[in-house]
């Protein structure tokens, strides 16, 4: 009974992260996210794997691993789009500096 507790989390944390990671996709936009609490989730969620591997608890590594996986594509886009944002940012800027 327990292990199925288990792996009932596994399955709600797992997908925990989905909607954020569609969103991101979708919009093409991460100008409201705050990637330093997903660099902290991504250390702390590490750390946690090192636990569960110690203890053999399987759920529990499975559950961060996936975690750690939307966690990173989160990064990523984050950084991809960021700087698609910047590039966009500063050529509305020097247009307008342009024509004025």
């Amino acid at each position: 009974m327990i292990e199925t507790i288990g792996y009932i989390a596994t399955i709600l944390v797992g997908i925990a992260y989905m909607p954020q990671l569609l969103t991101i996709i979708v919009n093409k936009r991460v100008e409201n996210i705050s990637v330093i609490t997903y660099v902290c989730l991504l250390l702390g969620l590490l750390l946690w794997c090192g636990y569960a591997i110690g203890r053999k608890d399987w759920p529990l590594l499975t559950t961060n691993l996936l975690s750690i996986i939307q966690i990173l594509t989160i990064i990523v886009l984050y950084i991809r789009y960021n700087e698609k944002d910047k590039k966009i940012h500063i050529q509305i800027n020097s247009k307008s500096t342009t024509k004025e």
